[in-house]
């Protein structure tokens, strides 16, 4: 064993001896951070209120390294399986309680609240099953409906939606099925070993079949899901349909229900395959149910594509806006159309120009509009700038911000009204351009719309669900500001104060007067009830434990990339670090982040091993630099400025007295690990590196299909994600890579291999979506140069590692990694109390 490797098992077994007495170090009433402590971390997801405004209900997550199943990866945005249905009553007093007696080994979260809120529908999880429930208020129970949802990889699951008080509409896998989330986690492994197991035995055949071309249409590619109604007095259900939906959505009057159906398509060789498209290999349409007839039809829009992420009825009911691509067409050249309920016609909207604006570089494709009354607004470019345009037959857009002579933003609308911000001011504005200044609060400041932050649902009740009240936020010299309106008069305006300066608001009731909002005070999580009175109640405190835990402190860089753009890097110094004191620092990247104007985390109440916060209380500076892509080109070359981006961003922290320049790392996860393994093909200035998760051969990665979903491709179809990903998607390439092999080659960190001085470590998981044979390409080809680096696998981990012991021994080594290479850092400073200030360095 060679001396180097020796200093780096002994300082990996240093870290995990002292891991529990670094956790109970006290110095002047403060505690370092560590894994053990993030792994204790509990957390609340989603937050509802009853739409009377009688209650609200939320999802309370219990400690992480306390759930019994750590293989399921699909749990964490919907629910996991230790996670908890909580209530609070407005007007009693009182912290939150379980809404039921609720299985320790089984996790339950909030889907939908009945109109009238007597019926709560949630989702229970357990360890091979997952099914809806229903509990009643005032009844004997909850009851299990053995209705198991149908929860794909679309990323716009949707909620039940009730047609009357007491029924509702959902998508159900067939009997005997699971969720495709559930499948293609820990159960595709299960599936998998049970196939080995009977190939063992000799008596089953153990094929399955994917077909292309004449053989696409396998017998195996089956519906597998139906559309019910529930009617949740007796908790029987009736199908509406048979297929396999993928979204849906009710009309305001509850007369309509649409619902994209999803059936096989077949790619066009000609076409892009569209990576940010919502589930691009179906073929898409639109069914129409009339409720009050039970009658259906299908929407005819020329055998279009539709998106998923974009139905939107207007306030009437009478008219439906949706995004489709011709059949043969790329999702770029995708049309907005308009279907007519009295008709039942659909026809495309002609934009005469504008290009609507397809949230790039957001995944899935969503573009943004909405309704003013039967008008439509569409959030689109005619130029470079993107603006809210009013739609008019037969002419051509109004750009609403034009008569602003400014950029605006629309932060609402109702009653025949929007709501709108420009020239730092808070205006109403009519369909027919006349608007109006309002005085909304003695306290200015910037507006924008209401978007609860992370996995909160943007959820508003009261006042009418088609004709919703204006949700604004404005923040003032001393905490959030939440600005609730649904008329022009001030007597039909209030305002809610947050409880403390980093509150946000998760959900709101109109009606009510109130908002709950989820802060973290002390580091210590709370759940609080405001009143437009200025009452307040904490009804839900969590991470108790993180009292007193000095974080890290996050300072902005403002700098100029190697082309004199303007950039933002941020930089997360250990708590109580001495100003003019260089130190070892850890760039963290990720190509295509653009400048983030302020502070978003990590923060130390997020459970996740990649927590720059660990790194920080460990003695390192992390910087999180920018690293931007131009978003509206249609092809690109990935790898070529990524260098000079990120030493752009270094040379800006050593300039302001913050980073050592020679003691600095580079890490990055999945398109970070990409971009890690990138730059350090590019330089020389690393002393270490992570890089996880990543992807490596381009050409390789474009035929290779998600192991985590091998076991599903005979119902679907190939799920070619990554042959996606990389002509349209992160890398861009724009081509096959029997189209242009060369973009292929310059493209890949492999094919440079030889330029890398720096000491890489490269992880990976056996169950990541992305393969671990892309990190065994690369290992094998430094391995073969006899260049340093460690292949670190583990298995049964997916993207990112969740197992407590993996997490707790990855963390561990790649401390001792970065110890070794850039030597400990010096003198641990005694950590201080933190504050809320987020210095600014501008560096010319």
């Amino acid at each position: 064993m060679t001396s180097a490797m020796i200093r780096f098992l002994s300082a990996i077994a240093a870290i995990m001896m002292c891991a529990s007495a670094v956790a109970a170090q006290s110095t002047r009433g403060t505690k370092s951070y560590d894994v053990d402590l993030m792994l204790r971390n509990e957390d609340i997801g989603r937050v509802e209120f009853d739409p009377l405004g009688r209650y609200i209900l939320f999802d309370y997550q219990p400690r992480y390294d306390r759930s019994p199943d750590f293989g399921k990866g699909w749990w964490g945005p919907f629910g996991g399986q230790t996670a908890k249905l909580y209530i609070a009553d407005l007007d009693r007093p009182g912290a939150a309680r379980p809404l039921f007696a609720q299985d320790e080994g089984a996790g339950y979260s909030l889907r939908s609240i009945s109109p009238d809120g007597s019926v709560i529908v949630y989702m229970k999880a357990s360890a091979n099953a997952v099914t809806y429930g229903l509990y009643r208020q005032g009844g004997k129970g909850p009851v299990e409906i053995g209705l198991t949802p149908d929860i794909r990889w679309t990323l716009t699951y949707a909620d039940p939606v009730w047609i009357s008080n007491h029924e509702f509409v959902l998508p159900v896998m067939a009997p005997g099925r699971l969720p495709a989330l559930f499948e293609s986690h820990a159960e595709a492994f299960d599936r998998l070993a049970e196939a080995w197991r009977d190939q063992r035995a000799g008596e089953r055949v153990t094929a399955s079949i994917v077909g292309s071309g004449r053989h696409a249409a396998t017998p195996s590619r089956e519906t597998i899901g139906r559309l019910v109604v529930v009617d949740s007095l007796t908790g029987k259900s009736r199908t509406l349909a048979d297929g396999n939906f993928l979204a849906w959505s009710l009309s305001p009057d509850r007369h309509h229900l649409a619902a994209v159906e999803a059936s096989p398509l077949v790619p066009d060789p000609a076409v892009p395959l569209d990576h940010q498209a919502p589930y691009w290999r179906a073929q898409k349409a639109i069914r129409i149910f009339d409720l009050r007839t039970g009658t259906q039809s299908v929407v005819d829009c020329d055998e279009c594509d539709t998106a998923t992420t974009t139905l939107e009825w207007s306030s009437t009911g009478k008219r439906l806006a949706f995004f489709a691509r011709a059949r043969k067409a790329s999702w770029r050249d995708a049309r907005l159309w308009a279907y007519e309920v009295m008709r039942d016609t659909a026809a495309p909207i002609d934009a005469q120009g504008m290009r609507v604006d397809l949230n790039l570089p957001g995944y899935p494709l969503r573009p943004s509009i909405r309704w003013l009354g039967d008008q439509l607004l569409v959030l689109g470019r005619s130029g470079r700038q993107a603006s809210w345009h009013l739609m008019r037959d037969g002419r051509a857009p109004l750009d609403l911000a034009e008569s602003f002579g400014d950029a605006m933003t629309i932060v609402g609308s109702g009653k025949g009204l929007l709501w709108v911000q420009a020239n730092g001011k808070l205006w109403s504005m009519t369909a027919d351009g006349r608007k109006a200044a309002i005085d909304a609060m003695a306290e200015t400041g910037s507006f924008g719309a209401w978007q609860a932050p992370g996995r909160f649902t943007r959820r508003v009740i009261g006042r009418g669900e088609g004709e919703a009240a204006v949700i604004a936020t404005s923040t003032g010299s001393n905490a959030e500001q939440m600005l609730l309106a649904w008329g022009a008069t001030p007597r039909d305006r209030f305002v809610l104060r947050a409880p403390s300066i980093d509150a946000k608001a998760v959900a709101v009731s109109v009606d009510r007067r109130k908002a709950v909002f989820r802060g973290n005070p002390g580091n210590v999580g709370t759940l609080t009830i405001v009143d437009a009175a200025g009452g307040s109640r904490v009804v839900m405190r969590i991470n108790e434990h993180l009292r007193g835990v000095a974080p890290g402190r996050p300072v902005r860089l403002d700098y100029r990339g190697p082309d004199g753009e303007p950039l933002v890097a941020w930089l997360l110094l250990p708590a109580g670090h001495a100003p003019g004191k260089p130190l070892p620092t850890v760039v963290d990247v990720y190509a295509g982040t653009g400048n983030r104007q302020r502070w978003s985390g990590p923060e130390i109440w997020e459970t996740s091993e990649l927590n720059g916060q660990l790194l920080a209380a460990r003695g390192y500076a992390v910087l999180y630099p920018s690293l931007p892509y131009d978003e509206e080109a249609t092809r690109r070359e990935p790898m070529e400025k990524l260098g000079g981006l990120v030493l752009a961003a270094v040379d800006a922290a050593v300039s302001a007295g913050y980073s050592d320049p020679s003691r600095l790392a580079i890490q990055g996860q999945s398109f970070g690990g990409y971009t890690t393994m990138s730059v350090i093909t590019q330089t020389d200035r690393f002393k270490a590196a992570v890089a996880q998760a990543g992807l490596y051969d381009l050409i390789s990665l474009y035929g290779e299909l998600q192991p985590i979903n091998r076991m599903q491709a005979e119902f679907d179809g190939p799920d070619l994600y990554f042959a996606s990903g990389v002509e349209t998607g992160q890398p861009r390439l724009g081509a096959t890579p029997w189209q242009d092999p060369e973009a292929y080659l310059r493209n890949s960190p492999l094919m440079r291999v030889e330029r890398i001085v720096t000491p890489v470590m490269i992880v990976s998981g056996d169950k990541d979506f992305v393969p671990m044979a892309q990190a065994e390409e690369m290992f094998t080809a430094l391995f073969r140069l006899n260049k340093d680096s460690v292949l670190l696998r583990y298995w049964g981990e997916g993207h990112v590692l969740s197992s407590p012991a993996n997490i707790n021994d990855k963390v561990a080594r790649v401390l001792a990694w970065y110890d070794e290479k850039l030597g400990m850092p010096n003198g641990s400073q005694a950590p201080i109390a933190s504050t809320n200030e987020s210095p600014t360095i501008v560096v010319q």
